[in-house]
Formats: structure tokens, sequence, C-alpha cells
């Protein structure tokens, strides 16, 4: 039986019912923030099963500000609090109640008691309150304490209760009472008012007394504070109106500033049932900003009735008041009240007459549309067109019979709103106008159509494009892209495919193919390119177009020597989103960078290299820090890859690079190169020395040798472009299939190495005993997984495909790694067939792979699955007797260093 099957460290993982509770908060805490609501509600579930030992753990994890970071810790127990708080989680909203006391009393940090009393509050009950009144004497603690006490529930009596005792801050205990509105609290407060010295506790006192107040209090804030002696007032206005009310707020009506009568006249408006008395006071009253105030506070109470006054009380009212009055009337949609603005449009000053015309805009009435209308022709001409484009009522009928008016000037007028509008019911009326001798209103016309126009407008447009004066060409094809717009792109471009077919100028459908915006139709405007028919106006729409087939067509323009600048700069601008090989793009802008160009496009080539972030980029873009013409792209360029930590750049070649661009961004001197000078300069700080890696005086007793001591890849053979070093570590650079091999083959060894995921969802192997240049996982001995298989993208990973698993044959126990950007120590032993995998001191694997197929490396019947093999394929490597060991690159981000093996067979042979 294999060692794997009864060691107990692999049965530890195979339910997470058997982790501990510390793991299980690990574990979580790994997992945060989740990408999506369903697993952050599993998450939470996993917390559930001790919740109140998992809340005192995530508490005493919390550090000191100054000195970590606590966001994860913070956002677990925030979602573990949100979490309980939802219906039928009682037991455990107790339990979690429970942890946060315990931890607030545990908690060394006071930033990290406010957090937990903060979190309390939303969950807590009257078995708090003793745990939070305990820090209300405390100067730093006292705030979030009693902001966690107004939100607990059963709170108003402790409170009245304090208040009486007078032994805690009053301010506070004011503050409470303000948030809670306690009535009872009102004689202690007045007492307090009569005697309180300090202004801020003064203040707090009126502010809680306008809250919690009766009308014994308004004598005794009237003259302190005015501001909540309002308050109080619109209180009682709505809780006790009485006749004294009424008539202290209608004292404050008048000499008082407009806020102050303001604020008094919602007390009297909420006291007063009829309020069109008050309607025609505020609207003689001077005072503009008042008086929209007043108005704004009378629209949800406005009705047609409460308006019969009006068209009596119109004439006279002030210009200035006029106008709010209409504006009003349109935003309380006050339809009955037609005949003012028809007044106002039809004998009000300029201003008067434009703010009725976009007030008539907000009403759906046919009288409110005739009004709109008639102004087309008039001197409102432009703002009646801004209120017909704003009005939601239906007009088509109405301007279509414009479009048959004699005012040339109101025909191009009600094209221009009719395109804006998309009315395409008034289509026929805008095709009659394309054959106006007038060319003013010819040209209006086509400028309409592409608003206007459908589907079933198709053939006609057509067979105006087709025809060979071409004055109007792009505005055509402008329509005719619109009247395709419902179209699916393949239909789309069939259609223009049809009428292209045999046409004598295939040249004025480009822009529609341009528009069709596929791959196909992209590399059908090439074909034409390359046909030589009118390759100027292909090439124009061609650079209009993003699609892949667009950017690999002008890499070949450039490469033939054929690109003009509008083709290089297009090429720059699509290439930097583009998702193609990084180092291929480096080198396009490499060979750009080194032809007969333009400052213009060497600069965004220079710039443009910041979105290609490799080690090679760097290099290229620091070049450029001696360029006069691009020292300044270059000095942000290099800035930028610098910034990026998963770019392997090696100290030597960084320091200088980036000590040259602090002094180019210092030299222009503007706000944003400040913070960029700032951002580098950090950058140097955290930069630090790298020594080579040697043995420990043990490994060196035992006959280590290193094979990578952070200087270079002497040792190793095959990719030295694939693998690059950079600060003492060996980076994967190049995507998929670049594999490095030992420069010596082993039997029998025990290899140690650091390693680290640069990014999420890394993924590499070991090859152990295999040749050079195959699959180790078959052809070697086998493939020994190295795997971010915490990543999303691997949550459905065979089981022989985690970390240190021999690939297809034996699965390794599944442990959680260091996190990205950390670095993971692990050894591998392989003696004869057996394989053991140890990784932070945890062996995951120990087994061997003969047993483990049971001989049966491959099937026992040629070309059938082989049933022994975990994978169902042969492994003909799998009995290799010697090889070399390979890492075997399956994509960028992954990190090495302090790689040393100890070669067992060589000292097997000594001996």
């Amino acid at each position: 039986m294999s060692l794997l099957a009864v060691s107990p460290l692999f049965a530890q993982s195979t339910g997470s019912q058997q982790r501990t509770i510390e793991t299980v908060v690990m574990d979580v805490l790994a997992q945060l923030p989740a990408d999506s609501q369903a697993k952050q509600q599993q998450r939470m579930q996993d917390f559930l099963k001790e919740p109140q030992q998992i809340v005192e753990i995530l508490g005493s994890m919390l550090t000191d500000p100054a000195k970590g970071q606590n966001a994860k810790v913070e956002y677990a127990i925030s979602g573990l609090v949100s979490h309980v708080t939802a219906a039928g989680q009682d037991q455990a909203l107790a339990s979690v109640r429970a942890g946060l006391r315990n931890a607030i009393q545990k908690c060394p940090f006071n930033d990290g008691k406010a957090f937990l009393m903060y979190q309390l509050q939303w969950c807590s009950g009257p078995e708090d309150s003793d745990a939070l009144t305990a820090y209300l004497q405390d100067k730093e603690l006292a705030s979030p304490a009693i902001n966690a006490l107004i939100q607990t529930p059963g709170t108003d009596n402790l409170i009245i209760k304090m208040l009486n005792e007078q032994k805690f801050d009053r301010n506070l205990l004011a503050y409470a009472v303000k948030e809670k509105a306690l009535a009872e609290a009102e004689t202690s407060l007045l007492a307090w008012l009569k005697d309180e010295a300090d202004a801020s506790t003064k203040a707090m006192i009126c502010s809680a007394l306008a809250s919690c107040g009766s009308k014994a209090s308004l004598d005794a804030l009237a003259p302190i504070s005015m501001v909540d002696y309002l308050n109080l007032l619109q209180k009682l206005s709505k809780a006790a109106p009485s006749d004294d009310i009424k008539q202290r707020a209608r004292a404050l009506l008048t000499d008082q500033p407009t806020q102050v009568r303001t604020a008094a006249m919602q007390a009297v408006i909420n006291m007063e049932a009829d309020i069109q008395p008050i309607l025609q006071e505020t609207l003689k009253d001077p005072d503009s900003e008042y008086r929209n105030a007043v108005l704004k506070m009378l629209s949800p109470r406005m009705t047609a009735e409460i308006t019969t006054c009006l068209p009596a009380l119109y004439p006279a009212l002030t210009d200035a008041a006029k106008i709010d009055l209409v504006n009003w009337l349109g935003n309380t949609h006050a339809e009955d009240r037609m005949d003012i603005m028809e007044t106002a449009v039809q004998k009000g000053k300029p201003a008067l007459s434009q703010s009725a015309l976009i007030a008539a805009s907000k009403l759906k009435t046919e009288r409110a549309a005739q009004l709109l209308v008639s102004q087309l022709s008039g001197p409102n001409r432009q703002v009646a067109a801004q209120a017909i484009l704003a009005s939601k009522t239906n007009l088509v009928d109405k301007l279509a019979a414009l479009l048959d008016a004699p005012d040339k000037e109101v025909k191009q007028q009600v094209l221009s709103i009719v395109s804006q509008r998309r009315m395409k019911q008034v289509a026929d009326k805008v095709f009659n106008l394309l054959d106006s001798p007038d060319a003013q209103l010819r040209q209006a016309a086509y400028n309409a159509l592409n608003g206007v126009v459908s589907e079933t407008d198709l053939n006609r447009l057509i067979e105006m494009l087709k025809k060979p004066d071409g004055t109007d060409l792009p505005k055509l094809q402008e329509a005719i892209k619109m009247a395709m717009l419902a179209m699916s792109p393949d239909k789309k471009l069939q259609t223009i495919s049809d009428w292209m077919a045999n046409a004598p100028r295939p040249e004025i459908y480009y822009s529609l193919l341009a528009s069709a915006g596929t791959d196909a139709a992209a590399t059908r405007l090439i074909e034409e390119y390359n046909s030589g028919k009118s390759a100027d106006k292909a090439l124009a729409e061609l650079l209009k177009m993003s699609n892949p087939p667009v950017l690999k067509f002008l890499w070949t323009l450039i490469a033939q020597d054929k690109a003009t600048e509008p083709v290089i700069a297009r090429f720059i601008a699509l290439s930097q989103s583009s998702k193609g090989n990084l180092k291929e793009r480096c080198g396009q802008y490499g060979k750009l960078l080194q032809s007969n160009i333009s400052t213009a496009i060497k600069k965004s080539l220079v710039s443009a290299l910041s979105t290609v972030p490799t080690g090679d980029a760097f290099t290229l873009a620091a070049k450029y820090l001696d360029d006069p013409d691009s020292a300044y792209e270059a000095a942000n360029t290099v800035k930028s890859i610098a910034s990026n930590k998963s770019v392997p750049i090696d100290n030597k070649e960084l320091l200088p690079a980036l000590n040259k661009a602090i002094a180019i961004l210092k030299e222009t001197g503007n706000a944003d190169d400040g913070y960029a000078v700032d951002a580098i300069k950090k950058l140097l700080t955290e930069l630090k020395p790298v020594e080579p890696f040697v043995l420990s005086d043990d490994e060196k007793k035992q006959g280590f040798e290193l094979l990578f001591d952070g200087t270079d890849l002497s040792k190793w053979q095959d990719n030295a472009t694939g693998y690059k070093v950079a600060n003492g570590a060996i980076h994967v650079v190049e995507d998929y299939g670049h594999n490095l091999y030992t420069r010596k083959e082993y039997q029998d060894f025990v290899m140690r190495f650091s390693f680290c995921f640069a990014r999420p969802g890394v993924n590499n192997g070991i090859g152990v005993r295999t040749p050079v240049g195959v699959d180790a996982a078959y052809d070697g001995m086998c493939e020994l997984q190295i795997i971010d298989n915490d990543a999303p993208e691997y949550a459905h990973l065979a089981d022989y495909q985690y970390h240190g698993s021999v690939y297809g044959i034996i699965p390794a126990r599944r442990i959680k790694l260091k996190p990205i950007g950390q670095w993971n120590e692990e050894e591998i032993k392989v003696v004869g067939d057996h394989i053991t995998v140890t990784v932070n001191g945890e062996v995951i694997l120990d087994a061997n792979v003969r047993e483990a197929c049971q001989g049966h490396n491959v099937s026992p019947k040629a070309g059938e699955k082989n049933p022994y093999t975990m994978d169902k394929r042969d492994h003909p490597g799998m009995f290799n007797k010697k090889g070399f060991i390979s890492y075997c690159g399956h994509g960028a981000g992954f990190m090495l260093k302090n790689i040393r093996v100890l070669d067992l067979s060589a000292q097997a042979a000594q001996k």
C-alpha cells in the first residue's frame, strides 16, 4: 500500500470538518474578497461552525494601522456580521455578538476596538450595553461606543439614567438624545442649558432639544440658536400644530434673512389647510431665492383649484416673478394653466417668453404642442426647437405638416428636429426634399436622412448611392449605415457583399464594409486594397477599424516599407490594446524605432512601450532616456514598467534608468510629473541589494551542488530567452512551451529550491529523468506539478493536477501555498521509483510510481486507454533510469531561486 494512503496528514485534508479553527480562518482569509456573492456566502458559512471563536481569532489578528494592514481581516469581520444579521441566523448572531464583545476587550489597539464597536452596532442587543458603556469615559473610544449604544435596541432608559447620573460627558449624551429623539430627556437638557459654559456642548444640547423637545423648549432656544429654534418649530408644526406655533412661525416671515424666512414658511405650510393665499403672497415677494424655495415647498400640494387665482394675479407680477411662476408651472405639470404660458410666450419679453416655451415642453397636451410648433417661425425659433427636442409629446403630425409649408427656414429647422428625434414616420417627406431646387434646403434634407431612415429605405438609398455624381456620397453612406443598424453583423456583411458583386464602383461600399465591424469585413477590405482598385479608399476605411486582421495588415505594410505616417500611428494605437504576443510587439516597436520615422511617431512608440510589461521593453525604452526628442516619454515608460512588480528587471539596469527618469521629469516641472518623481523615489527605496546564494554548512557537508545561485544560468541549457535572471531569481518571461534543462543528467537526487508566483494562475512543472525536447509528463519519468491551484481558473482540476502531484499518476495532498508574491520552499527526493515532495516543511507526496500504476506505465493493449494510470494515458518514460531535470514552462509569472541538488547516485558510486 502507498505511504500516501495511510498518511495522517493526508487524512486530515479529506474534510473541512477536521481542520482547526485557526486553519478555517486562514483558509477563508486567503479566499477573500470572493469574486461572486455565492462564493462570499459560502466563505461566511465556513465561519458559522464556530462563530464566536472565529470572531475572537479575527479580532486578535487586528494590528496597529501604523505597522500593518487590516483590510482583509476587517473585510472578513464585516462580511460575517452582515451575513448573520440576515433572517434566520439568531443563534449565530448571538455568538458573533459575544465574540465581538470579547474581541473589543482583548484588542490592544484603539483603532481596532473602534472598528469592532462599529461592527457590533449593526448587530447589537440589550446584553451588549454594559460592554459599550465601559468605554464612555475613554476619550478616544467614547465616540464609537456611544454610536454603538445609539444603534442598540432597548437602550433608551439606560441613556436617560446616565443623563441623570451626570458622570458622563454632556456633549456625548446630548448627541445620543438627539439621535434617538428621547422626549424624556427634555427637562434635564433644559437644566443643563442654563449652566453649561462650553460652547460646543451648549450647541449639542440645543441640537438635542430641537430633536426631542416640546413647546416648552422654544423660548429657551430662541435667543441661543435660531437654527435649532426653527428645526423645533418645523417638528412641532407637524407633531403638535397650534395657533401659538403658527404665530411664532409667521413672526419670522419678515425682517429676517432668506434662510430663516424659508424655514419659517415651511412650518406655516405644514399647518395651513388653504395654501392659495401663501402662493399669492409668495409670488408678490421681491426675494427671488425665497420665492423659488417656497414655490418648491408648495409643489407637492399643487392642484388645479389652487392655481385658479393666477390669471388675475399674473399681470401685476414682476417679470422675474413671472419667470419663476412659468418655471414652477412647467415643473409641476400644471396643464390647466396653459393660458398663462401662452400669454408669457406671446406677450412677454424674450427671457420670459423663452422660459415659458421650456416650461411648455414639460406638458403632454395638444395645446402645449401647438404652442411649441407655432414658435418655430418667430424670434423664439431656436429655443422652440430646443423645447421640442426635450418634449415628450407626440409631435410627428405637426412637424410633418410643416415640411409642406412654404417657409424655407422653418423646413430646415424641422428637418434638423425630426432627424434628432428619430422620426422615421416622416422619411418620405425628407426623401422628397432631397430633390429640392434650393441648395440649402436640399443639404438640410441630406443631413436629416440618417435620423429618419430604416431598413425599409435601403433599396432607394442604394439606388441614390449608385448615381455617378457622388455629390452627397458621405451623407448617403451614413444614412445607409443607420438603416442597417438593426441588422446582425453577418447579415450586414452579406447584404453589402451582394451590392458589391459586379459593381462598377465598389469603392462606394467601402465605408459600409468598415461599419460592419467584423473580421470578415476587414478581410474583404484588405482584399480590395490588394486588388489595386481604389486602394487609398480601402486603406482609409481600414484605418477606421480595430479588428485583428487590420493590425496584421498594417504591420505587413510597415514591413514592406509601404506605410505612411497615419498607418504607423494607427498600428501603434491598435497594437497597444491587442492581446498578442508581448515579445513580438516589443520587437515590432523596436524595428519601427530604428526606421526613418517622425519625432511624433517616435514619441508615440516610446510611450506605447509602457503597455508592454516586459524586461525587453524596459531595456528598449531606457535607451531613449538620452534621446532629446523622446526622453520625457521614455522616463514615463520606464517608470510605468518598473512599477509592475511582476516584470523581471535587474537592479543593475533598473537603478541608473530610474535615476535618469527622475532628472528628466524634474525638468518639466508640472504637478503630475512631481507625483511621478515621488513614485520613482519610492520604487528606489524598495530596491534591495542581492547577494549570491551560498550553501549552508550542512548542505556543503552533505555534498549539495548549486544549480542556480542568483547570478546566471550556466548550469542550465536550452532556453535562455524564456527564462530571465534578475535580482537573484529566475523569471519565466515567455508563454507556454519553453523548458529549461540541467546540463547534467541525474538518476537519484535531492533537489531544493524556492519558488514564487508573481501573478495568480501560474502553472509550471518539474521534469524528472527526462530527455531534452519531450513532454516530461510522459516521456520523462514524470512531471511534478507546480501550479497556483487556488486560482479561480483552476477550480475544476483533476486530483492529479494539484501542486506536487505526479502528473497523471499520483495526487499530492492539497495544501495552501503562500500568497501571491511570497516565496515557498520545496524539496524533491527521487530514489529509484520513489518520490517524496515536501513544501514549506510539509510532506505532500510520498509514493512509488511503479506501485501506483502496478507496473503498467503503458497499456497492456496497444492503442487503448491505460486503465492503470489516473489520466488513462501511457507514460512510456516512467521507468527511465536517468535523465535531465527540467522546469516545464507553461506561462510567464513563475519565479525560482536558490536551486541546489544532491546527486545521490554519484555519492553511491563513490562509495
